[in-house]
This record gives structure tokens, sequence and C-alpha cells, in this order.
């Protein structure tokens, strides 16, 4: 494999077309050191078609490493593209495709090249569980789906964390390790730390293996919400089938499922059409039939050291039968072989590959063809007038083929005899010698450069020794070729980027609407409490001067009651103008310890239940960590989790207050946690909406939650919440330590 920091460019990040150079270069994915075996053992004993049908398929299906090469082969030696497993084994010779599984070996599926963070097993056992949940949700929606197809595209989703991390192992083990804390999608921190995500990774590696186009969509989609996904998608339907599959996986914790920010299934399936009685019925089948449907793979299992070697030396000895048959197939095949016209083999060439680097290998193929003596050498290089990206193939007088990737900014543009291509002498020999090697081919006194022209525009160029011919017919072809296949990579890369955009562009709307949604409530409030604190100051007024007239104790205590009320109500109109429109951070350097303890005091000093009793335990892992903030706004804030954290335990237990800085050292987190009764999913959802309670009788007005996260926004902060039923809860606060710009109003 190539030095990987020399892929990604020396700072991890990796453009759309140095991951195709190096998708080329991969032969196969990493799966299970047990399933593998398993696997082979079962081709060994599987001497029939109707063998191979039952003990091989449902082991080829169930795993996304051999789904993937399955269906690449049957595209690569079928003129129809196989949707299914199952489709490609009736399109493939059986005892051709068992002599491949054969010829695998166990050792060649080792994780040992993988991140150590990248957990193989879990990853296939996730890949299944999301494949299966796929299958059985497809027969509940409204227009029902292949279930064959919907497993297929479930076992393929994350194939592109596959492609990732095997070929950039180190930049992947820092991506795994940065989205965890705090908690950000996967995606996100792999776009991060390496450009691009697995979805387009995954969606890349499908199309250059020829897989079907609805496979490549929902593979690349299934991240995005259906709202967010192009009508016109062919997978549009398919990808979010495969996220609702995997937000059920999420939820259930089933295998390596990456992610803090996934999605809420019943929301998902409400958006498809499937009733949820429906989801809870597949989400129960989906835990009690996943235990037996892995066993059955070999995943989750213990492999014994022997076993692999025992399965390789009984595939050696059926693929010694096999050599033989394939040995006496091509004698055969070689005397029936016959030499084709260069020009109606270039031509077939051009209409099965319309990438740059299939079409300039195809031109290669026809020079040294074309060539009449030994010992020559030649270059073909595309360069893509809109994007200045230069690919140049070329092969040396001993036959060695080299490729190599530019940026035209990186040729010398100040040498002085620029040739007809706009590129001087000094460049086309930066394209054609290799810095690395000693053995120079290129002499400008013994070569001539051949343009290739389309519409007017040069987008590459031939460098062949003097006096071989290039014919204007040839010329012309692989220019036409060239420019297409250049186009048809623009683009797949814009189609990216208009997808991206949109998802952005959803969340900005979203974000917009939460904002506009702030700013009415805020004018409500304000109206409300003009309108509506006047009578009140009247109602609360009377009923304390009728309270002092009353003759009894009964009358007495009604009239304070209404005094009360009319008080309860002006004060929640009070918290909604609050929340709405909070006063502007007066920010300062706070010592986040002393910060705690003075939250703690407001907490003391509150009529909160258990304002006296509840224990504060504070841990500060940096007595000097301080923050960038309003004094005033995080304190009462912090003051808030606090009690909200004394409500939910018992008065012999202590709620928990950490400080730290997080792990890039750019901000504090303080975690406020309680060994309560915990809160699911919906609780947990519904934490931060204004006046909602879940607490008993006597609860709050539901604004504590609320108001302490918009306190810590407008500082530039960030909260969530990490909970299980029956785990307790932690609030985590996330502060600046610099001086940010203050987030506008």
């Amino acid at each position: 494999m190539p030095n990987e920091e020399g892929q990604t460019g020396g700072g991890g990040r990796i453009s759309a077309q140095q991951l195709d150079f190096l998708l080329r270069g991969l032969d196969g994915l990493p799966m299970p050191l047990k399933v593998s075996t398993r696997l082979i053992e079962k081709a060994v004993n599987s001497h029939t078609d109707r063998q191979i049908v039952d003990e091989v398929l449902p082991l080829l299906r169930a795993d996304a490493s051999m789904t993937a090469w399955l269906l690449r082969k049957a595209a690569q030696e079928t003129s129809k593209r196989a949707q299914t497993v199952c489709q490609a084994i009736e399109a493939l010779d059986m005892q051709e495709l068992r002599d491949s599984i054969l010829s695998f070996g166990p050792d060649a599926t080792s994780q040992d090249a993988l991140p150590e963070q990248f957990d193989l097993q879990g990853f296939s056992l996730h890949c299944l569980a999301v494949a299966t949940a796929s299958e059985k949700l497809s027969q509940h929606l409204p227009r029902k789906l292949d279930g064959d197809l919907a497993f297929t595209c479930g076992i393929l989703h994350d194939v592109g964390k596959l492609v990732l991390a095997s070929l950039f192992p180190k930049a992947y083990e820092r991506a795994l390790a940065t989205y965890r804390f705090p908690p950000i999608d996967l995606a996100q921190s792999e776009r991060m730390l390496l450009g691009l995500d697995h979805t387009v990774a995954g969606r890349r590696l499908a199309e250059l293996w020829r897989l079907p186009l609805c496979i490549q969509q929902a593979i690349w989609l299934h991240h995005l919400s259906l709202e967010a996904t192009p009508a016109s998608a062919s997978g549009r339907e398919l990808g979010a089938l495969v996220r609702l599959a995997d937000a059920v996986c999420h939820q259930k914790g089933i295998g390596l499922s990456a992610g803090h920010l996934a999605a809420n299934p019943a929301r998902l399936a409400v958006g498809l059409g499937i009733d949820l009685d429906d989801l809870y019925a597949v989400t129960e089948t989906l835990s009690q039939d996943l235990p037996q449907l892995a066993a059955s793979c070999g995943l989750g299992q213990p492999c014994d050291p022997k076993q692999p070697l025992k399965a390789l030396e009984a595939a050696n000895k059926e693929l010694g039968s096999a050599n033989r048959r394939l040995r006496h197939q091509f004698r055969e095949l070689e005397q029936k072989a016959a030499t084709h016209d260069r020009l109606a083999k270039f031509a077939s060439g051009l209409r099965e590959h319309l990438a740059v680097r299939d079409v300039l290998a195809c031109i290669m193929s026809a020079v040294c063809e074309a060539s009449e003596s030994a010992n020559t050498a030649s270059a073909a290089y595309s360069l893509d007038p809109q994007t200045g990206h230069i690919l140049v193939a070329s092969v040396n007088p001993q036959g060695d083929a080299t490729w190599r990737s530019f940026c035209a900014s990186d040729l010398n543009k100040k040498a002085a005899c620029p040739n007809e291509m706009g590129l001087s002498m000094d460049d086309i020999n930066i394209l054609l010698n290799d810095p690395d090697s000693r053995d120079d081919w290129f002499d400008a006194a013994f070569y001539r450069h051949h343009p290739l022209v389309f519409s007017g525009s040069r987008i590459g160029g031939l460098v062949l020794p003097l006096g071989q011919p290039c014919e204007d017919l040839l010329a012309e072809i692989v220019s036409a070729t060239l420019a297409l296949a250049q186009a048809s990579e623009r683009a797949t890369a814009l189609g990216e980027e208009l997808v991206t955009a949109s998802g952005n562009a959803v969340d900005r709307q979203a974000e917009f609407a939460d904002r506009r949604l702030l700013d009415l409530a805020g004018q409500i409030a304000a109206g409300a409490a003009h309108e509506i604190n006047t009578p009140l100051a009247v109602i609360s007024g009377r009923a304390q001067l009728m309270g002092h007239k009353a003759s009894s104790e009964q009358d007495k205590r009604t009239w304070e009651l209404i005094s009360h009320q009319a008080q309860r109500i002006s004060d929640v109109v009070t918290d909604l103008m609050e929340f709405a429109s909070p006063a502007k951070p007066k920010s300062e350097v706070l010592n986040v310890r002393e910060l705690i303890e003075q939250a703690v005091s407001t907490f003391r000093n509150s009529d909160h239940p258990q304002a006296a009793c509840a224990g504060v335990d504070i841990d500060t892992v940096d007595a000097s960590l301080s923050v960038w903030a309003d004094r005033v706004q995080i304190r009462d804030a912090l003051a808030e989790l606090v009690a909200n954290a004394a409500a939910a335990i018992s008065p012999s237990e202590s709620v928990r207050v950490r400080a730290e800085s997080d792990s890039a050292g750019l901000s504090a987190v303080v975690t406020v946690s309680d060994s309560g009764s915990g809160m699911d999913a919906q609780a947990i959802e519904d934490a931060f909406t204004p006046l909602v309670s879940l607490q008993r009788a006597g609860r709050r007005r539901g604004m504590g939650l609320p108001k302490a996260k918009r306190k810590i926004e407008i500082n530039n902060g960030t909260v969530w919440i990490d909970s299980t039923p029956g785990e307790g809860t932690s609030v985590r606060v996330q502060l600046p330590l610099d001086k940010p710009q203050l987030k506008a109003e």
C-alpha cells in the first residue's frame, strides 16, 4: 500500500481524485477471520450447484465484503448488473465461483492492517443487523420494496468505512477517536480529518466496481433525511429505509454502530409511512432472530487457531484440481485466440470505460501495439481545463508502466519556450520523469508532443518517439472520449457537492426556523406581559385586600390562593420573556472551580425541596481551568443543572460535578451527574422544550433546563444529555477557554 501520509497530502485531507486513484488498487475488503474460515469450509464441502446455493450463499449474503466482491464479479463477467447476491449467483458459473472463494485464504482477511479501534466483528454484526432490519421493514412500506434488494443495500450501507479504514488506518483511527467526545456524527469527524466521509467513499467504490445505481445511491444517501434527498435519485427510498434500519440498530446497540447523533426511529418510520406498531414488531423480532443468524455466520464466536490452517489446507487441495482444469482451458483458448484490429479494440474499450484513467490505459495499449521497435517509451496525459488536474500514464523503455498525478499549479510556469499545449518542455519533463528514479527516459530531442484538443480546448496530449505516427482518426476518438470522461468526473464531483449543500441548506433552514420561533415567542411574551400583568396586578392586589378583610380562615386562604396563582401566571410570562430574549452576555475570564462552587451555593439558597439535604461532590481535574463567559448566566445555568439532578436522587445520595478540559485543549467540559432512574430517548428529546416537565406532582414550570440551555448557548457553549433508563443521567456543558466571537442574538 502507498504511504498514507503521502496519499493524504501530508495534512490528512484527501481529494476525490486521490481516493479514486487508490481505490483502483483495492482488490478486496477485509472480513472477520471466523467468517472467512467458515466460508472456505463450506466451499470445500460443496461440490454441486445446489450445495453451493444452500451452504455458501447465506454466508456470501451476510457479509459486506463478500457481497460487494460478488456483485463486482457479476458486473465484470455478465452484461447485466446483479442487484442482489441471489441474482449474482444465478448469473455466474457455480464451480468457477467456488474456486474463486477457495483462493482467498483465511489470512487474507486479517484485521492487522485496520485501526485498533475498528472492531471488524462489531462492524460486520452491525451491517448484518441493518440488512436484516431493512429486509423486514421493506414489507411494511406503503409501496413494498424487494426485500432481497433492501437486504443488499443494508449490508453494504457502511462499506465506505471499510474503505477508509483500509486505505488510511492512521487517519481513520483519529476519526474514530474524535467523534466520541464531544459527540458529533462520525461522518462529520471523517470530513474534518479526511476531507470526505464514508458515504462518498462507499459510493465511489460501488461506482468503480460497477454496482447497480440504486445500490450506489442508497450507500451515498443513507445519512440524509427523505426531505434532503433529491427527488430524482434512484435510491432515494432505499436510502431512507436503510437510515431507519440503521437508527433502529443504533438504538438497540447492535454491533459497531458509530455516531452519537442517530435519528429517532419513530420519526423516520412516520416519514416513510410505516405504522409504529409494525416498527416495534420488527424491532422485537430483530432482537430474537439476529443472534442465531450471526452465530450461523461465525460472528461473535472465538476462532480456533488451528481452524484457519485446516481450512487453508483443504482449499489448497481443491485449488490444485482447479488449476489443472484452468491450464487445460487456457491451452484451448490460446489456440483459438486471434489478433484484433488496434483501432477496433481501442473503440471497444472506450465503450465500456469512461473514467479518465481507463481512457489513458486504452491509449497506452493502442500506442504500445502500434510501436514497431522494441525498447521505446511513450506517455499520455489528461489535463482537465476546469479543475487543473493532470493524470499521466507513461511506459519507460523497459516496459514499466507509471501513473502520476499533478495539479497544473505545481508545474514550472517560468520556462521561456512554451509549446502548442501551453506547457513548457520543462513542464513535460516534470510530468514524464520520476524524480525518485535515476532512469530518466525523456529527452526532448528524440520525442514529439501531440496535443489532444476538443472543441478548441486542449485537454491532454501524447508524447511519442520521433517517427511513430498518430492517426488523425485515432486522435479524434481519443480526444472526444477523454473530454467525455473529464466531464463525467466533474459531474460526479458536482453532484456530491450539491447533495452536501442540500443537507447544509436543510440544517440552516431548521436553525433559521428555531431562531424565528424564539423571536416570535419573545414578541408574544412581551405582548402577554403588557396585556396580562396589569389585570393580574389588579387581581392580586384586590385578593390581598380581600384577604385582610376576610372574617374566616377559610375565606382568607381562598383569597391568598387567588393571589398566589396570579403571581404564578406573571412568573410564567416573565420566564418566557427571559427564555426568548435573554440579556447579552458580559463575558470575562472565570475560574471553573469557583464558578461551580458559586452555582452550588446558589442552589443551596434556592427554594428547591432538596437544597438543604442533597450532597454535591465537586471534582476539578485542573484547579486553574478557566473559561470565557458571563458569570451570572453560567452560574445560574449550572445551578439549574444541579437542582435538576438533585430532584432525580434520594436525600442520601449526592450529585457529582466534574470539570476537565476536552481532548483538543480548546474548551472546558463540566459534567453534572446523578444516579437516578435515567431518561429514555423521548425524555432526552423533550428535556430542553419550554413548559415540558417530567417531574412528579409539585413539579416546577418546566422552564429550568430550556433557560439553562439558552444561557449556555449565547455564551458560545454547548449542552447535551447522556442517559440510559435505570443507569442515571449526565448533563455535559462545553465552554470555550479562549475569547471567541460571541454569537449574534
